[in-house]
């Protein structure tokens, strides 16, 4: 069995599966665009003692990537749009979790990394995500839904 048919297998047995395309523009520039999905496990019981559904969900992933100057500098700058469902949640009338939600994250991604001397390499990334997650802790209620914005610089 090759190597790639073994990292495929691997990748079956995690529940990840992506595909990504690099299209290069010039020798120092190229577009990506990515699309993965997930799968986590959700452990425990809920109040009545059933296992929970999986986390499941689909990312896609869209950008640019440079290497500059011989390759001592390179950036990369991307968008990203994360769905997940089964999303895990406290049920205060419980007290126990239930996986009745869905999640979204969506934002840009900055890395740049410069070679400074051959013994320094300097890192930065910034980003900016805006998360959502909407779902109903019990049906009758009102629904709960929270935005977050983060800015990292």
């Amino acid at each position: 069995m090759s190597s790639r048919t073994m990292a495929s297998l691997a990748g079956l047995a995690l529940g990840l599966l992506g595909d990504g395309l690099l299209y290069q523009l010039t020798p120092e520039v190229g577009l990506f665009a990515n699309a993965s999905t997930s799968f986590k496990p959700n452990n425990g019981l809920d109040a009545a003692g059933k296992s929970f559904d999986p986390e499941e969900g689909i990312g896609y992933e869209v950008g640019i990537k440079s290497e500059l100057f011989d390759d001592r500098l390179s950036t990369t700058l991307a968008a990203f749009h994360i769905e997940k469902e089964n999303v895990l949640a406290l049920d205060p009338s419980t007290d126990s979790s239930r996986a009745v939600g869905k999640a979204r994250s969506q934002g840009v991604d900055l890395q740049v990394t410069g070679q400074v001397t051959d013994a320094v390499r300097v890192i930065d990334e910034k980003y900016f995500e805006r998360s959502y997650s909407n779902y109903w802790v019990n049906p009758g209620e009102p629904r709960n839904f929270t935005v977050s914005l983060t800015l990292n610089l």
